[in-house]
């Protein structure tokens, strides 16, 4: 969905249904300038490989929930 999105900096989802979503994978990848990343709403559903691959993560803030959510992004 935001897949080599480079010049994103900051994604409010906070209020984004993903409770039908089946493929998750790679929506984040390569977003390497997201600073801030809203995601208090999100429920992880189907396919999640490789959803966080980003480069430099410890520079981007990610606000969730979710725990399995930030255990992912955490261990990606």
């Amino acid at each position: 969905m935001f897949d080599k999105c480079y010049e994103l900096n900051s994604l409010d989802l906070s209020n984004f249904d993903s409770s039908n979503a089946s493929n998750m994978s790679s929506m984040f990848s390569d977003c390497n300038n997201l600073k801030e990343l809203n995601l208090l709403k999100f429920s992880l559903i189907g396919d999640t490989s490789d959803m966080f691959l980003i480069k430099q993560k410890e520079k981007c803030n990610v606000i969730a929930n979710d725990k399995n959510l930030l255990k992912l992004y955490k261990s990606s």
